[in-house]
């Protein structure tokens, strides 16, 4: 999809495929905010896999801040700390 919007225009509520056969291509899909940024990125950066890597490695590591956050607004700062700590690397095994 994201290379879609790329070639095709930004077109955000018409998402398409490339597997669409004789059809235009527009699927019915859940919002696709995600492969929209990452077509704006191969847009400013060139296309390429990296980043779309990239960007979901940007929300991972906002999650794990907001999470920390959230917790130490009902636990002390340490033990935020440590409940951000164990999921943040189960995402990369």
């Amino acid at each position: 999809m994201a290379c879609n919007f790329f070639e095709n225009g930004y077109r955000l509520l018409h998402p398409q495929i490339d597997w669409g056969g004789a059809t235009g291509g527009e699927v019915e899909s859940e919002f696709p905010i995600y492969q929209f940024l990452v077509a704006l990125l191969y847009g400013l950066c060139g296309v390429s896999e990296s980043w779309g890597r990239a960007l979901s490695l940007a929300f991972s590591l906002l999650t794990v801040v907001y999470l920390r956050r959230l917790a130490s607004l009902h636990t002390d700062p340490t033990t935020a700390l440590l409940y951000g700590r164990p999921r943040s690397s189960r995402s990369f095994r």
